[in-house]
């Protein structure tokens, strides 16, 4: 098991500022767990350096700089490991959510009972991903950066890092995140943050779906988890549709101001019309 994970509630002593992240490692869980134990102090430190009252795009930068700070005391700390870890954090601020993603974690928030995505895969082979990957002196071999890693942005992976002319945005593998952000209004009703163990095994919208049906049959959300898992997981090596991959997941509902009561009883409502 090389994931690990993160929630850390009222950061710096805000309550309306909350993060919740999964980190996904690869070669070993040293990555994903140094980002899981220090990821939370890095983004307090970047936010208090900027006014984050004034603009929404103060909290994206503070989010991409804390992938950047965190990556290089990865490098420090760790003497630049070879192994990596994906990262996809959703954190709330006042009335908005913002979800900051490098790799192929996933983040989806469900409003009004729709799915809706709120980070995309990183992958090599992508339009987006390849010509950096190239312009860096890489190769995507396989649907891998160098025939190596499957996905092209990471915690870590410093052998891919290597070009000393290029910034870190540039790198074959970059740690530097999308940040996407969008309005915590009261149709929000809740976030799944999984790593792709998960979404190998369904899509956004059956995982919405069936996080939404066990709310409804008052699941509270740690137990919807452990159904989500069991109903996702392998049941035998030859089975071809479940999850043979790592898998981690957080449900976060967002009860704005309600009962948790009053967020089962309209998803039942939805349920039966």
């Amino acid at each position: 098991m090389e994931d690990d994970h993160v929630i850390h509630l009222d950061i710096g002593g805000d309550p309306t500022s909350n993060l919740f992240a999964v980190f996904d490692g690869h070669s070993g869980s040293g990555v994903s767990e140094y980002a899981a134990n220090n990821f939370a102090a890095h983004l307090e430190m970047h936010l208090k350096s900027y006014d984050t009252l004034v603009a929404t795009e103060n909290v994206a930068a503070a989010l991409r700089k804390t992938f950047k700070s965190l990556d290089a005391k990865i490098g420090e700390e760790l003497q630049r490991p070879q192994a990596g870890s994906t990262a996809c954090c959703v954190f709330t601020k006042d009335d908005q959510l913002y979800c900051a993603n490098a790799g192929d974690s996933r983040a989806v928030a469900c409003v009004d009972g729709r799915a809706v995505a709120l980070s995309v895969d990183h992958k090599p082979n992508s339009r987006r991903e390849k010509p950096r990957i190239q312009a860096a002196g890489g190769q995507v071999i396989r649907n891998r950066v160098e025939g190596q890693l499957a996905m092209s942005r990471a915690l870590g992976d410093f052998d891919l890092k290597e070009n000393e002319v290029l910034p870190v945005e540039k790198q074959m593998v970059t740690p530097v995140p999308d940040v996407v952000r969008q309005e915590l209004s009261p149709l929000v009703e809740f976030v799944i943050v999984a790593c792709d163990g998960i979404w190998d095994a369904c899509t956004n919208e059956e995982a919405v779906q069936f996080v939404r049906s066990k709310i409804a049959a008052k699941y509270r959300p740690q137990q919807i988890v452990e159904e989500l898992l069991d109903a996702l997981v392998a049941k035998s090596k030859s089975d071809v549709d479940g999850s043979h991959d790592n898998m981690t997941c957080i449900i976060a509902c967002h009860l704005n101001g309600r009962s948790y009561a009053e967020l089962i009883e309209k998803c039942h409502q939805d349920m039966t019309v």
